[in-house]
């Protein structure tokens, strides 16, 4: 039998099928000799036609055979977007449930490409819509995770390096429109597993965000909760983060999407921060999102578990944004707030070298440059000036 399955590497495609009648034990080595061998053989028997898998089925073999290194051969045809093969197998009593490659199941694994047709053909027979993967993911989320990826390397870098999309051309695909049958078919918007910490609209805010708007709207539009949480106590609203590299400022018009549905611009994570918070980290580009969230009535003063207001966080760096600053000084910061070692956001500004702007700035709206902190030897912010200048008569600010 080793012989003979050896030899099946060095046939042609019809050769392979002849031996399939002959040899129905030969089924799965000769269907991964074409497999590996796609690039060099003619497969118009296989990808065209669904013939190999006929003559599969006519020597005997099953239709929902399985095994943990090749997986299920309806995972594969799903994930090849062979449409007329998976009702084939689907028709001869494939199972839906098997894993194939990468633990996908048939469902996930046509998701993945976007294969809108195949997703609702294999609804239609029945497969559950919010069954997940042993990974965690359900369609919907893979769908979501792939459509990301695919929106942002479709153009630029991706294709600059030469890769090249491996799809069936004569097979539509869209994630859109697969996302759309998956939630008419009753997709849960807010699920979450064990294994996955984040539901679909986490998906699409942790994965170029700025490229999912019409995710999240089409989320919106079948009823997810714009206030679900995720594994660490997060609000899609907190993970719009201007220090992130993938930020991009498209992502307010998401943050607009989510407040309209009635996002909670308050909401707290296991930290105690608000969304504000978030957007107020020294260095980020966040003044177009401050301004939005402070016209949903953000709370200007809320504190952290830590004590910090958004303003502590604004003015903590050397890079700090003097705009983001003075919306949050307009909208009634307090400038003298303490967090709970004592700090005011005058005492952060200068321990972590802040522009010398961003401290006169704070000086205008009423700083106190004696305020102790009450931490060993009670230093004040004009303490502290006076070790970062040298002496006090050189202080533009006196």
């Amino acid at each position: 039998m080793l012989h003979i399955s050896l030899a099946v590497f060095e046939l042609e495609v019809e050769d392979v099928i002849s031996v399939l009648e002959t040899h129905p034990s030969l089924y799965q080595v000769s269907y991964w000799c074409l497999r590996k061998r796609r690039h060099q053989l003619s497969l118009r028997s296989y990808s065209t036609s669904g013939n190999i898998f006929r003559v599969r089925m006519k020597a005997g073999a099953k239709a929902d055979d399985w095994s943990l290194h090749f997986g299920s051969s309806l995972a594969d045809a799903a994930a090849n977007g062979h449409e007329e093969i998976v009702k084939l197998l689907l028709d001869h009593g494939a199972r839906m449930d098997h894993e194939g490659h990468f633990l996908h199941r048939p469902l996930q694994a046509a998701a993945s490409k976007g294969y809108f047709t195949i997703v609702n053909l294999m609804l239609d027979y029945g497969v559950d819509v919010n069954r997940s993967s042993v990974c965690g993911d359900t369609a919907l989320t893979k769908t979501i995770l792939c459509k990301g990826r695919y929106s942002y390397e479709k153009g630029g870098p991706w294709m600059g390096r030469g890769r090249r999309l491996h799809r069936r051309s004569k097979t539509p695909f869209s994630y859109y429109d697969t996302m759309k049958v998956l939630l008419e078919y009753g997709a849960n918007p807010d699920r979450i597993s064990q294994s996955v910490a984040n539901p679909p609209l986490h998906t699409a805010m942790v994965n170029y965000p700025h490229l999912q708007q019409d995710t999240v709207d089409l989320l919106l539009g079948y009823g997810a909760n714009p206030n679900v949480r995720n594994y660490n106590d997060a609000a899609p609203l907190h993970l719009i983060d201007t220090t992130k590299f993938k930020y991009d400022p498209r992502c307010t018009e998401i943050a607009k999407l989510l407040l309209d549905h009635g996002a909670d611009v308050n909401a707290r994570d296991e930290a105690g921060r608000t969304p504000i918070h978030i957007v107020e980290n020294a260095d980020g580009p966040g003044e177009a999102l401050t301004g939005i969230y402070l016209a949903h009535k953000a709370d200007v003063n809320a504190a952290d578990l830590d004590g910090f207001t958004p303003l502590h966080l604004a003015v903590a760096g050397p890079h700090a944004n003097i705009r983001v600053i003075e919306l949050l000084l307009k909208s009634g910061a307090d400038v003298n707030a303490k967090a709970h070692k004592g700090n005011t956001p005058l005492h952060l500004a200068v321990h972590y070298k802040a522009p010398n702007e961003v401290i006169q700035l704070l000086f205008e709206y009423g700083a106190d440059m004696n305020s102790s902190n009450g931490r060993g030897k009670c230093e004040t912010p004009l303490k502290m000036m006076e070790k970062r200048l040298g002496d006090t008569v050189s202080l533009p600010y006196m």
